[in-house]
């Protein structure tokens, strides 16, 4: 479901990151996680940026908790971010971005796509009818496909996810797939124009086992 945004407000979102420094430590520390996306790339020089939206939730309540951590692929190269740096001899097109997070239990609730240009914004799916639910594990690196990046087999996504850390010598923690618990349906907000904002509000119906992930 396509939700409201404003582009100029995104477009500085997205503006706000670029790749994540090579001295990024993650080693395993225990009350610490980190979700590291993969998605796929149109080419070498892809100039897509993307925003995913992740929020805490408690399953025994289905609520939602706090506020949501945010993971950025940046459409501007000179700017901090999130995106992982890949090494130039890696030919996959899957691109790579990651955050520290709280272990925990998290909905993804929405993914925004945007290009450089007057007309910033061009897409913002939100993921109300049926986010999907994932366990983040302490002191692990949780990997998250997402499009074509997870129709790929576990043993290639695993090879590219090893490829890429070659850059980042200094996260040595664990590896392994998130685990998707199921899915989360949600009310959301309204924005000043009376569009969807994809704002949780209240709490969630949840769905056990895995489903196809939103696109």
């Amino acid at each position: 479901m396509r939700f409201h945004a404003l582009a100029g407000a995104v477009a500085l979102t997205l503006a706000a990151c670029s790749t994540v420094s090579r001295d990024e430590p993650f080693s395993g520390t225990a009350g610490q996680s980190y979700v590291l996306i993969a998605i796929d790339g149109t080419s070498k020089q892809d100039d897509t940026g993307h925003v995913f939206r992740f929020y805490p939730v408690d399953l025994a309540s289905t609520t939602f908790q706090g506020k949501f951590v945010p993971v950025w692929f940046s459409i501007n190269p000179l700017l901090p971010g999130h995106e992982l740096e890949k090494p130039e001899t890696m030919a996959a097109l899957v691109r790579f971005g990651g955050e520290k997070i709280a272990p925990g239990d998290y909905a993804l609730v929405s993914h925004v796509v945007t290009k450089e240009g007057p007309a910033a914004l061009n897409r913002a799916d939100c993921y109300s009818l049926g986010a999907p639910v994932y366990r983040f594990r302490d002191g692990t690196i949780n990997i998250v496909p997402r499009g074509n990046a997870a129709a790929q087999d576990l043993e290639t996504l695993q090879a590219q996810v090893a490829e890429v850390l070659t850059r980042y010598p200094q996260m040595t923690a664990p590896r392994a797939l998130a685990q998707q618990l199921g899915t989360a349906s949600f009310e959301t907000g309204r924005a000043w124009n009376g569009a969807q904002d994809c704002d949780p509000k209240g709490t969630f119906a949840f769905t056990a086992g895995k489903s196809a992930p939103p696109q």
